[in-house]
C-alpha cells in the first residue's frame, strides 16, 4: 500500500504529463477514473441506536423497517428514525432496562 506521499507525487507526475501532453489519451482516461472512483460519496454509518432495535426490510435509499427488541408485543416501524426510536426507549418502551432507558 503507498503512503500518502508517495500517492500525492504520482498523481502530480500523472497532471504534469497531461499538461504538458506527454502522456498517451489511454494513461489519461485511466488516471482521471482512477481519482474520481476514490472520490465517490461514502454511506453514512448506522446510528448507535439500531444496536437495540431489529432492523427489518430495507425500504428505499438506506432506510428500514425497526422492530423493538423490548416491547411484547414487538412494536415496529415502517421506516426507522434515530430520533423517533431514540425517543421510544427513552420514554414509551415499558420492558426496556432503566439503565438504556436513562441512556437515550
Amino acid at each position: 500500500m503507498e503512503s500518502s506521499e508517495e500517492n500525492l507525487q504520482k498523481r502530480n507526475a500523472d497532471l504534469a504529463e497531461i499538461e504538458n501532453g506527454s502522456g498517451s489519451e489511454e494513461e489519461c482516461a485511466t488516471n482521471s477514473s482512477n481519482r474520481n472512483s476514490s472520490a465517490k460519496k461514502k454511506s453514512r454509518p448506522f446510528a448507535e441506536i439500531w444496536d437495540y432495535y431489529i432492523k427489518g426490510v430495507g425500504k428505499s435509499n438506506g432506510h428500514y423497517e425497526a422492530i423493538c427488541y423490548y416491547c411484547v408485543p414487538k412494536k415496529s416501524w415502517a421506516r426507522g428514525k434515530p430520533a423517533v426510536l431514540e425517543a421510544h426507549l427513552a420514554n414509551e418502551c415499558p420492558n426496556c432496562p432503566e439503565t438504556i432507558s436513562r441512556y437515550w
